[in-house]
Protein backbone atom coordinates (compact mmCIF):
# COMPACT_ATOMS: atom_id res chain seq x y z
CA UNK A 1 0.00 0.00 0.00
CA UNK A 2 3.11 2.22 -0.52
CA UNK A 3 2.74 5.14 -2.87
CA UNK A 4 4.63 4.08 -6.04
CA UNK A 5 4.69 7.54 -7.15
CA UNK A 6 7.91 8.62 -9.12
CA UNK A 7 10.21 11.73 -7.97
CA UNK A 8 11.58 13.83 -10.84
CA UNK A 9 15.13 14.13 -11.19
CA UNK A 10 15.31 17.81 -9.77
CA UNK A 11 13.60 16.78 -6.37
CA UNK A 12 16.20 13.62 -5.85
CA UNK A 13 19.42 16.37 -7.04
CA UNK A 14 18.17 18.53 -4.28
CA UNK A 15 18.10 15.30 -1.76
CA UNK A 16 20.88 17.13 0.84
CA UNK A 17 18.85 20.07 1.53
CA UNK A 18 15.65 18.08 1.75
CA UNK A 19 17.12 15.60 3.98
CA UNK A 20 18.68 18.87 5.99
CA UNK A 21 15.63 20.86 6.61
CA UNK A 22 13.41 16.96 7.47
CA UNK A 23 16.84 16.19 10.07
CA UNK A 24 15.81 20.08 11.44
CA UNK A 25 12.09 19.34 11.58
CA UNK A 26 12.78 16.10 13.41
CA UNK A 27 15.01 17.70 16.20
CA UNK A 28 11.98 19.79 16.85
CA UNK A 29 9.87 17.02 17.81
CA UNK A 30 12.74 15.42 19.64
CA UNK A 31 12.55 18.52 21.59
CA UNK A 32 9.12 18.72 22.33
CA UNK A 33 6.88 18.93 24.82
CA UNK A 34 4.85 15.32 24.40
CA UNK A 35 3.10 15.29 27.70
CA UNK A 36 0.81 17.83 25.60
CA UNK A 37 -0.34 15.11 22.93
CA UNK A 38 -3.63 13.11 23.65
CA UNK A 39 -2.77 9.45 23.38
CA UNK A 40 -4.60 8.68 19.84
CA UNK A 41 -2.32 11.71 18.09
CA UNK A 42 0.53 9.39 19.43
CA UNK A 43 -0.59 6.50 18.10
CA UNK A 44 -0.57 8.45 15.16
CA UNK A 45 2.73 9.81 15.54
CA UNK A 46 4.91 6.59 16.14
CA UNK A 47 2.62 4.84 13.08
CA UNK A 48 4.08 8.22 10.57
CA UNK A 49 7.75 7.80 12.36
CA UNK A 50 7.34 4.16 11.80
CA UNK A 51 6.56 5.30 7.99
CA UNK A 52 8.80 7.91 7.31
CA UNK A 53 11.72 4.92 8.67
CA UNK A 54 10.78 2.44 6.57
CA UNK A 55 10.56 5.35 3.76
CA UNK A 56 14.27 6.62 4.52
CA UNK A 57 15.90 2.76 4.50
CA UNK A 58 14.23 2.84 0.93
CA UNK A 59 16.19 5.92 0.13
CA UNK A 60 19.48 4.59 1.56
CA UNK A 61 19.47 1.92 -0.24
CA UNK A 62 19.10 3.57 -3.46
CA UNK A 63 22.08 6.10 -2.89
CA UNK A 64 23.97 3.40 -2.06
CA UNK A 65 23.14 1.40 -4.28
CA UNK A 66 24.26 4.55 -6.77
CA UNK A 67 27.17 4.71 -4.69
CA UNK A 68 28.29 0.89 -5.57
CA UNK A 69 27.40 1.83 -9.11
CA UNK A 70 30.11 4.64 -9.65
CA UNK A 71 32.63 2.32 -8.26
CA UNK A 72 32.99 5.04 -5.43
CA UNK A 73 34.73 2.79 -2.51
CA UNK A 74 36.46 0.79 -4.60
CA UNK A 75 38.21 3.98 -5.66
CA UNK A 76 38.53 4.98 -2.00
CA UNK A 77 40.28 1.15 -1.38
CA UNK A 78 36.98 0.31 0.69
CA UNK A 79 34.35 -2.34 1.12
CA UNK A 80 31.26 -1.04 0.71
CA UNK A 81 30.18 -1.41 4.48
CA UNK A 82 32.93 0.46 5.72
CA UNK A 83 32.43 3.05 2.96
CA UNK A 84 28.49 3.61 4.55
CA UNK A 85 29.54 3.41 7.60
CA UNK A 86 32.04 6.12 7.54
CA UNK A 87 30.21 8.52 5.34
CA UNK A 88 26.94 8.20 8.01
CA UNK A 89 29.69 9.07 10.91
CA UNK A 90 30.34 11.65 9.62
CA UNK A 91 27.09 13.28 10.80
CA UNK A 92 25.95 10.70 13.01
CA UNK A 93 26.87 7.98 15.65
CA UNK A 94 28.40 5.03 13.18
CA UNK A 95 25.51 2.64 12.65
CA UNK A 96 26.31 -0.18 13.63
CA UNK A 97 27.91 -2.84 11.09
CA UNK A 98 24.56 -4.97 10.70
CA UNK A 99 22.82 -2.63 9.72
CA UNK A 100 25.49 -1.46 6.96
CA UNK A 101 25.78 -4.88 6.06
CA UNK A 102 21.84 -5.17 5.21
CA UNK A 103 21.69 -2.39 3.38
CA UNK A 104 24.57 -3.28 1.53
CA UNK A 105 23.14 -6.35 0.99
CA UNK A 106 19.83 -4.67 -0.47
CA UNK A 107 21.43 -2.04 -2.76
CA UNK A 108 23.78 -5.25 -4.33
CA UNK A 109 20.27 -7.16 -5.29
CA UNK A 110 18.93 -4.19 -6.98
CA UNK A 111 22.11 -3.65 -9.13
CA UNK A 112 22.07 -7.12 -9.87
CA UNK A 113 18.98 -7.00 -11.30
CA UNK A 114 19.61 -3.78 -13.12
CA UNK A 115 17.59 -1.74 -11.81
CA UNK A 116 14.57 -3.23 -13.05
CA UNK A 117 11.03 -4.06 -10.86
CA UNK A 118 12.13 -3.96 -7.30
CA UNK A 119 13.72 -0.96 -5.64
CA UNK A 120 13.09 0.93 -8.90
CA UNK A 121 16.62 2.28 -8.67
CA UNK A 122 15.86 2.57 -12.97
CA UNK A 123 13.93 3.08 -15.39
CA UNK A 124 10.82 0.52 -14.95
CA UNK A 125 11.03 -0.07 -11.20
CA UNK A 126 7.40 0.78 -10.91
CA UNK A 127 4.86 -1.94 -10.05
CA UNK A 128 1.85 -2.49 -12.07
CA UNK A 129 -1.95 -3.16 -10.12
CA UNK A 130 -2.77 -6.09 -8.09
CA UNK A 131 1.36 -6.62 -7.38
CA UNK A 132 2.91 -7.79 -10.97
CA UNK A 133 6.12 -6.65 -12.12
CA UNK A 134 6.18 -4.40 -14.98
CA UNK A 135 8.74 -5.17 -17.41
CA UNK A 136 11.29 -2.49 -17.83
CA UNK A 137 11.50 -0.15 -21.27
CA UNK A 138 14.69 -1.99 -23.49
CA UNK A 139 14.78 1.73 -24.84
CA UNK A 140 15.31 3.12 -21.32
CA UNK A 141 17.92 0.15 -19.67
CA UNK A 142 19.54 1.36 -23.15
CA UNK A 143 19.83 -1.41 -25.35
CA UNK A 144 18.01 1.13 -27.91
CA UNK A 145 21.45 3.21 -28.32
CA UNK A 146 24.29 0.42 -27.49
CA UNK A 147 24.12 0.21 -23.59
CA UNK A 148 23.35 -3.17 -22.06
CA UNK A 149 20.25 -5.37 -23.82
CA UNK A 150 17.51 -6.74 -21.40
CA UNK A 151 18.25 -10.23 -19.86
CA UNK A 152 17.06 -12.75 -21.92
CA UNK A 153 13.89 -14.40 -20.59
CA UNK A 154 15.71 -17.34 -18.77
CA UNK A 155 17.74 -14.80 -16.93
CA UNK A 156 14.62 -12.96 -15.74
CA UNK A 157 12.46 -16.01 -14.94
CA UNK A 158 15.35 -16.85 -12.45
CA UNK A 159 15.28 -13.47 -10.64
CA UNK A 160 12.07 -13.19 -10.77
CA UNK A 161 11.32 -14.38 -7.23
CA UNK A 162 13.61 -11.93 -6.06
CA UNK A 163 12.21 -9.11 -7.83
CA UNK A 164 9.21 -9.60 -5.96
CA UNK A 165 11.14 -9.76 -2.77
CA UNK A 166 12.48 -6.20 -3.52
CA UNK A 167 9.43 -5.15 -5.10
CA UNK A 168 7.31 -5.61 -1.49
CA UNK A 169 10.32 -3.96 0.52
CA UNK A 170 9.49 -0.99 -2.18
CA UNK A 171 6.11 -1.06 -1.44
CA UNK A 172 6.69 -1.42 2.19
CA UNK A 173 5.10 -4.70 2.68
CA UNK A 174 8.62 -6.07 3.82
CA UNK A 175 10.68 -4.66 6.23
CA UNK A 176 14.51 -4.10 5.39
CA UNK A 177 15.22 -7.13 7.97
CA UNK A 178 13.56 -9.44 6.36
CA UNK A 179 14.10 -8.27 2.55
CA UNK A 180 17.98 -8.46 3.24
CA UNK A 181 17.56 -11.86 4.83
CA UNK A 182 15.44 -13.18 1.68
CA UNK A 183 18.31 -11.89 -0.34
CA UNK A 184 20.86 -13.75 1.15
CA UNK A 185 19.19 -16.81 1.24
CA UNK A 186 18.52 -16.53 -2.81
CA UNK A 187 22.12 -15.54 -2.92
CA UNK A 188 23.63 -18.56 -0.88
CA UNK A 189 21.13 -21.44 -2.13
CA UNK A 190 20.94 -20.00 -5.90
CA UNK A 191 24.12 -21.69 -7.50
CA UNK A 192 23.52 -25.32 -6.21
CA UNK A 193 19.95 -25.48 -6.47
CA UNK A 194 17.14 -26.24 -9.62
CA UNK A 195 15.74 -23.45 -10.66
CA UNK A 196 12.26 -24.80 -9.61
CA UNK A 197 13.07 -25.55 -6.10
CA UNK A 198 14.07 -22.39 -5.71
CA UNK A 199 11.36 -20.53 -7.42
CA UNK A 200 8.92 -22.66 -5.25
CA UNK A 201 10.86 -22.09 -1.78
CA UNK A 202 10.89 -18.29 -3.23
CA UNK A 203 7.37 -17.74 -3.65
CA UNK A 204 6.52 -19.66 -0.44
CA UNK A 205 9.14 -17.55 1.23
CA UNK A 206 7.73 -14.36 0.00
CA UNK A 207 4.22 -15.00 0.39
CA UNK A 208 4.63 -15.86 4.45
CA UNK A 209 6.85 -12.78 4.73
CA UNK A 210 5.04 -10.27 3.35
CA UNK A 211 2.64 -7.85 4.96
CA UNK A 212 -1.34 -8.15 3.30
CA UNK A 213 -4.17 -6.07 3.82
CA UNK A 214 -7.98 -6.60 4.40
CA UNK A 215 -11.04 -6.05 6.39
CA UNK A 216 -10.19 -6.74 10.27
CA UNK A 217 -13.13 -8.46 10.58
CA UNK A 218 -13.39 -10.14 14.05
CA UNK A 219 -9.79 -9.80 15.00
CA UNK A 220 -9.09 -7.51 18.08
CA UNK A 221 -7.09 -4.44 17.92
CA UNK A 222 -4.28 -5.07 20.53
CA UNK A 223 -4.27 -0.67 21.04
CA UNK A 224 -7.57 -0.88 22.02
CA UNK A 225 -8.13 1.95 19.12
CA UNK A 226 -10.19 0.56 15.69
CA UNK A 227 -13.18 -2.10 16.27
CA UNK A 228 -14.65 -0.65 12.86
CA UNK A 229 -14.76 -4.78 11.43
CA UNK A 230 -14.89 -3.13 8.00
CA UNK A 231 -11.65 -1.30 8.89
CA UNK A 232 -8.66 -2.17 6.47
CA UNK A 233 -5.92 -3.02 8.59
CA UNK A 234 -2.74 -4.81 7.66
CA UNK A 235 -2.15 -7.84 8.56
CA UNK A 236 1.75 -9.00 9.48
CA UNK A 237 3.73 -11.59 7.76
CA UNK A 238 6.14 -13.97 9.59
CA UNK A 239 8.43 -12.07 12.32
CA UNK A 240 12.63 -12.19 11.88
CA UNK A 241 12.21 -15.02 14.18
CA UNK A 242 10.10 -17.39 12.10
CA UNK A 243 11.58 -15.97 8.74
CA UNK A 244 14.95 -17.14 10.24
CA UNK A 245 13.10 -20.76 11.01
CA UNK A 246 11.95 -21.26 7.47
CA UNK A 247 14.79 -20.50 5.65
CA UNK A 248 16.99 -22.80 7.99
CA UNK A 249 14.57 -25.10 7.08
CA UNK A 250 14.13 -24.15 3.15
CA UNK A 251 18.31 -24.44 3.37
CA UNK A 252 17.99 -28.00 4.26
CA UNK A 253 15.19 -28.71 2.21
CA UNK A 254 17.37 -27.04 -1.27
CA UNK A 255 20.53 -28.55 -0.11
CA UNK A 256 21.60 -32.00 -1.68
CA UNK A 257 20.60 -35.19 0.07
CA UNK A 258 25.40 -35.57 0.61
CA UNK A 259 25.52 -32.17 1.84
CA UNK A 260 22.21 -32.33 4.40
CA UNK A 261 24.56 -35.21 5.93
CA UNK A 262 28.12 -33.92 5.77
CA UNK A 263 26.50 -30.89 7.28
CA UNK A 264 25.15 -32.78 10.29
CA UNK A 265 28.20 -34.61 10.58
CA UNK A 266 30.80 -31.49 10.45
CA UNK A 267 28.93 -29.32 13.37
CA UNK A 268 28.98 -32.30 15.55
CA UNK A 269 32.34 -31.89 15.01
CA UNK A 270 32.82 -28.30 16.73
CA UNK A 271 31.09 -29.36 19.91
CA UNK A 272 33.07 -28.24 22.65
CA UNK A 273 32.84 -26.87 26.10
CA UNK A 274 35.42 -24.65 27.99
CA UNK A 275 35.48 -23.10 31.85
CA UNK A 276 37.31 -20.02 31.83
CA UNK A 277 37.89 -18.42 35.44
CA UNK A 278 36.62 -14.74 35.95
CA UNK A 279 37.65 -12.75 39.07
CA UNK A 280 38.52 -14.53 42.31
CA UNK A 281 35.77 -16.66 42.74
CA UNK A 282 33.85 -16.66 39.54
CA UNK A 283 33.91 -19.24 36.65
CA UNK A 284 32.56 -18.63 32.96
CA UNK A 285 31.55 -21.55 30.95
CA UNK A 286 31.27 -21.72 26.97
CA UNK A 287 29.39 -24.12 25.36
CA UNK A 288 29.31 -24.62 21.41
CA UNK A 289 26.95 -27.15 19.81
CA UNK A 290 25.05 -27.87 16.99
CA UNK A 291 21.03 -27.23 16.01
CA UNK A 292 20.77 -31.17 17.55
CA UNK A 293 22.46 -30.14 20.83
CA UNK A 294 21.43 -26.79 21.15
CA UNK A 295 18.10 -27.94 21.29
CA UNK A 296 18.64 -30.51 23.61
CA UNK A 297 20.10 -28.21 26.15
CA UNK A 298 17.11 -25.51 25.11
CA UNK A 299 14.24 -27.76 26.10
CA UNK A 300 16.29 -29.24 29.44
CA UNK A 301 16.83 -25.52 30.85
CA UNK A 302 13.21 -24.54 29.50
CA UNK A 303 11.62 -26.55 31.45
CA UNK A 304 13.67 -26.00 34.91
CA UNK A 305 13.69 -22.49 34.36
CA UNK A 306 10.08 -20.88 34.39
CA UNK A 307 9.95 -18.03 37.98
CA UNK A 308 8.82 -19.22 40.86
CA UNK A 309 7.08 -17.09 43.75
CA UNK A 310 8.24 -18.26 47.11
CA UNK A 311 5.59 -19.07 50.00
CA UNK A 312 4.10 -15.31 50.71
CA UNK A 313 3.64 -15.12 46.68
CA UNK A 314 5.90 -12.66 46.19
CA UNK A 315 7.70 -12.92 42.76
CA UNK A 316 11.16 -14.65 41.63
CA UNK A 317 13.78 -12.26 42.29
CA UNK A 318 15.87 -14.02 40.06
CA UNK A 319 17.20 -12.21 36.37
CA UNK A 320 16.23 -14.89 33.39
CA UNK A 321 20.09 -15.67 33.20
CA UNK A 322 20.21 -16.22 36.84
CA UNK A 323 16.84 -18.63 36.41
CA UNK A 324 18.75 -20.66 33.52
CA UNK A 325 21.84 -20.51 35.31
CA UNK A 326 20.33 -22.50 38.67
CA UNK A 327 18.35 -24.64 36.00
CA UNK A 328 21.55 -26.02 34.19
CA UNK A 329 22.74 -26.80 37.54
CA UNK A 330 19.75 -28.14 38.95
CA UNK A 331 20.02 -30.44 35.68
CA UNK A 332 23.45 -31.39 36.46
CA UNK A 333 23.27 -32.11 40.28
CA UNK A 334 19.69 -34.46 39.46
CA UNK A 335 22.11 -35.95 36.84
CA UNK A 336 25.33 -36.97 38.86
CA UNK A 337 22.85 -37.76 41.88
CA UNK A 338 21.07 -40.52 39.97
CA UNK A 339 22.24 -44.18 40.01
CA UNK A 340 21.35 -45.29 36.92
CA UNK A 341 22.08 -41.90 34.91
CA UNK A 342 20.16 -38.83 33.87
CA UNK A 343 16.30 -39.14 35.14
CA UNK A 344 14.11 -38.21 31.68
CA UNK A 345 10.88 -36.10 32.66
CA UNK A 346 8.28 -35.27 29.16
CA UNK A 347 8.26 -31.62 30.32
CA UNK A 348 12.71 -31.76 29.32
CA UNK A 349 12.26 -33.54 26.27
CA UNK A 350 12.74 -31.75 22.79
CA UNK A 351 9.65 -31.18 20.89
CA UNK A 352 9.83 -31.09 17.35
CA UNK A 353 7.56 -30.53 14.21
CA UNK A 354 7.86 -32.74 11.15
CA UNK A 355 6.18 -33.81 7.89
CA UNK A 356 4.45 -37.29 8.29
CA UNK A 357 5.74 -37.54 4.84
CA UNK A 358 9.24 -36.73 5.79
CA UNK A 359 9.19 -38.58 8.72
CA UNK A 360 8.17 -41.60 7.23
CA UNK A 361 9.13 -41.50 3.74
CA UNK A 362 12.41 -41.01 1.71
CA UNK A 363 11.24 -37.54 0.99
CA UNK A 364 12.80 -33.68 1.31
CA UNK A 365 11.41 -32.09 4.85
CA UNK A 366 13.52 -30.91 8.21
CA UNK A 367 12.19 -30.77 11.48
CA UNK A 368 11.47 -27.84 13.92
CA UNK A 369 11.93 -27.60 17.40
CA UNK A 370 10.12 -25.45 19.82
CA UNK A 371 13.05 -22.95 19.87
CA UNK A 372 13.68 -22.76 16.17
CA UNK A 373 16.45 -24.86 15.73
CA UNK A 374 16.36 -27.37 12.31
CA UNK A 375 17.09 -30.79 12.30
CA UNK A 376 17.12 -33.02 9.36
CA UNK A 377 14.75 -36.07 9.50
CA UNK A 378 17.26 -38.47 9.67
CA UNK A 379 18.33 -36.68 13.02
CA UNK A 380 14.63 -36.65 13.96
CA UNK A 381 14.04 -39.92 13.49
CA UNK A 382 17.45 -41.20 15.34
CA UNK A 383 16.64 -39.38 18.37
CA UNK A 384 13.11 -40.86 18.33
CA UNK A 385 13.97 -44.22 18.90
CA UNK A 386 15.56 -43.60 22.14
CA UNK A 387 12.72 -41.26 23.19
CA UNK A 388 15.03 -38.00 23.41
CA UNK A 389 12.28 -36.15 21.52
CA UNK A 390 8.45 -35.74 21.54
CA UNK A 391 7.66 -35.58 17.48
CA UNK A 392 4.35 -33.55 16.44
CA UNK A 393 3.25 -35.26 13.39
CA UNK A 394 1.68 -32.77 11.18
CA UNK A 395 -0.91 -33.50 8.52
CA UNK A 396 -1.09 -32.44 4.45
CA UNK A 397 -2.31 -28.97 5.45
CA UNK A 398 -0.30 -28.54 8.56
CA UNK A 399 -2.79 -29.24 11.30
CA UNK A 400 -2.18 -31.83 14.56
CA UNK A 401 -4.72 -34.79 14.67
CA UNK A 402 -7.48 -34.60 17.50
CA UNK A 403 -6.59 -35.80 21.00
CA UNK A 404 -10.13 -36.55 21.90
CA UNK A 405 -9.40 -37.20 25.90
CA UNK A 406 -12.61 -36.71 27.74
CA UNK A 407 -11.41 -35.31 30.83
CA UNK A 408 -11.41 -32.15 32.87
CA UNK A 409 -7.82 -31.20 32.88
CA UNK A 410 -5.98 -30.72 29.53
CA UNK A 411 -3.54 -34.04 29.73
CA UNK A 412 0.52 -33.31 29.04
CA UNK A 413 -0.31 -34.44 25.55
CA UNK A 414 -2.39 -32.26 25.06
CA UNK A 415 -0.43 -29.32 26.57
CA UNK A 416 1.98 -30.55 24.16
CA UNK A 417 0.26 -29.82 21.08
CA UNK A 418 -1.28 -26.18 22.61
CA UNK A 419 2.32 -25.10 22.92
CA UNK A 420 3.44 -26.03 19.17
CA UNK A 421 0.03 -24.17 17.38
CA UNK A 422 -0.03 -21.19 19.76
CA UNK A 423 3.72 -20.55 20.11
CA UNK A 424 3.00 -18.11 22.92
CA UNK A 425 0.42 -16.76 24.85
CA UNK A 426 -2.54 -16.24 22.30
CA UNK A 427 -4.03 -12.77 23.42
CA UNK A 428 -3.42 -10.17 21.07
CA UNK A 429 0.05 -8.64 21.40
CA UNK A 430 1.27 -11.30 24.77
CA UNK A 431 4.34 -13.43 23.86
CA UNK A 432 4.72 -15.07 26.76
CA UNK A 433 6.58 -18.33 26.30
CA UNK A 434 4.04 -21.40 26.21
CA UNK A 435 6.12 -22.97 29.02
CA UNK A 436 4.77 -20.07 31.36
CA UNK A 437 1.10 -20.73 30.03
CA UNK A 438 -2.24 -21.93 30.94
CA UNK A 439 -4.41 -24.32 28.98
CA UNK A 440 -7.63 -22.79 28.78
CA UNK A 441 -11.03 -23.91 28.06
CA UNK A 442 -12.98 -21.52 25.63
CA UNK A 443 -15.85 -22.96 26.59
CA UNK A 444 -15.71 -23.44 30.02
CA UNK A 445 -15.95 -27.47 30.91
CA UNK A 446 -18.54 -26.85 33.25
CA UNK A 447 -20.97 -25.30 30.40
CA UNK A 448 -20.72 -28.64 28.49
CA UNK A 449 -17.29 -27.56 26.68
CA UNK A 450 -14.66 -30.38 25.90
CA UNK A 451 -11.15 -30.95 26.81
CA UNK A 452 -9.92 -30.82 23.09
CA UNK A 453 -7.75 -28.61 21.40
CA UNK A 454 -10.35 -26.90 19.63
CA UNK A 455 -11.64 -25.89 22.78
CA UNK A 456 -8.45 -24.80 24.09
CA UNK A 457 -5.91 -21.84 24.25
CA UNK A 458 -3.20 -20.84 25.87
CA UNK A 459 -2.52 -17.81 27.96
CA UNK A 460 -0.86 -16.40 30.39
CA UNK A 461 -1.65 -15.68 33.91
CA UNK A 462 -2.69 -12.17 33.70
CA UNK A 463 -4.42 -13.02 30.55
CA UNK A 464 -5.85 -15.87 31.89
CA UNK A 465 -7.32 -14.01 34.83
CA UNK A 466 -8.68 -11.33 32.51
CA UNK A 467 -10.70 -13.50 30.15
CA UNK A 468 -12.63 -15.22 32.69
CA UNK A 469 -13.15 -11.97 34.94
CA UNK A 470 -14.28 -10.29 31.06
CA UNK A 471 -15.98 -13.43 29.78
CA UNK A 472 -13.87 -12.80 27.04
CA UNK A 473 -14.73 -15.40 23.91
CA UNK A 474 -12.62 -16.82 21.24
CA UNK A 475 -12.50 -18.62 17.83
CA UNK A 476 -10.62 -21.70 17.44
CA UNK A 477 -8.86 -23.32 14.54
CA UNK A 478 -6.07 -25.98 14.00
CA UNK A 479 -3.37 -22.69 12.79
CA UNK A 480 -4.54 -20.80 16.01
CA UNK A 481 -6.78 -18.65 18.18
CA UNK A 482 -8.60 -14.85 17.24
CA UNK A 483 -10.16 -13.45 20.36
CA UNK A 484 -13.09 -10.91 20.32
CA UNK A 485 -14.23 -8.43 22.76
Amino acid sequence: MANNQTIDVGTVTQAPSLLAQMALTLDALAQGEWWRVPEGDLVEVLGALGRVRHQLSRAEVRATAEVIDRGIPRDRCLTPVDYLTQAQGRQAPTPPVGHALMTVRLAEAARTLNGGPGLGTGPGGAQEAGGAVAQPDPAQNGAADGGQAEPDDGQAEQDAPLRGTLAAFDRAELGPSRAAAIVQFHDEVAPHSPPDALAAAMATINQGATDTFGPRGLARDALGIDRDPESVIRKHGWTDRQLRVVLGTSRKIIKPAREKEESERRGRTFRSLHSLPVGEDLTEYRLVVEPEGAAIVDAAISALSAPEKDDDGAADPRTPAQRRADALLTIVRRGVSAPEGVSQTTKAQVMVTIPLTALTADVDGAGITMTGHVLSPTTVRRLACDGSIIPAVLGTEGQILEMGHDKRLFTPGQHRALWHRDKHCSYPGCTIPPQWCDAHHVRHWADGGPTDLDNGALLCGRHHTYVHANDVTATVTYAGVTWHT
